[in-house]
C-alpha cells in the first residue's frame, strides 16, 4: 500500500479535512485501509476539494482568484457569499470570464502540484 505522508495525520479525523469555518455532521467511521486500496486498485475515485491550492502563504484558491479579480468596489457586480456573481452589465461578464481564464493560465500551483505527484498513480494533471 502507498501512503501520501502530507493525508496521514487526517486518517481517522475526518473533522480536520473540513474547513474550519463550516459546520459538519459527524462522519462514521471511516476504514481507511479498505479506501486506499480501492483508490489503488482502480475502483474509487478520490475527490480533492479546493484545499489542495492553498499555497505556502495560506492564500486558498478563491481568496487568490478573488484577489485577482479586484472586483470588490466594482458597482455593475455583486458578489455572494457562496462565490456565485451577479453582473448588471453583460460587458462585465465576459470581462470576468476572460480574467478568469487568464488567472488560470498564468497561475502556478506548486504546492499542489508536489501533493498530486506522490498520489497513488501519478495520473494527475492541472
Amino acid at each position: 500500500m502507498h501512503l501520501i505522508p502530507e493525508l496521514l495525520p487526517l486518517a481517522g479525523k475526518p473533522e480536520l479535512a473540513e474547513p474550519q469555518k463550516m459546520k459538519t455532521k459527524p462522519t462514521p467511521n471511516i476504514d481507511w485501509d479498505l479506501t486506499l486500496d480501492t483508490i489503488l486498485t482502480g475502483k474509487c475515485i478520490l475527490f480533492l476539494g479546493p484545499e489542495v491550492f492553498t499555497n505556502a502563504a495560506g492564500q486558498t484558491l478563491d481568496g487568490r482568484l478573488f484577489q485577482y479579480l479586484n472586483m470588490s468596489d466594482d458597482p455593475d457586480v455583486k458578489i455572494y457569499s457562496d462565490n456565485l456573481f451577479f453582473f448588471r452589465v453583460r460587458q462585465k461578464r465576459t470581462e470576468t470570464y476572460l480574467k478568469i481564464r487568464r488567472f488560470f493560465d498564468e497561475t502556478q500551483f506548486p504546492e499542489a502540484d508536489a501533493l498530486l505527484k506522490k498520489s497513488p498513480g501519478s495520473r494527475f494533471t492541472l
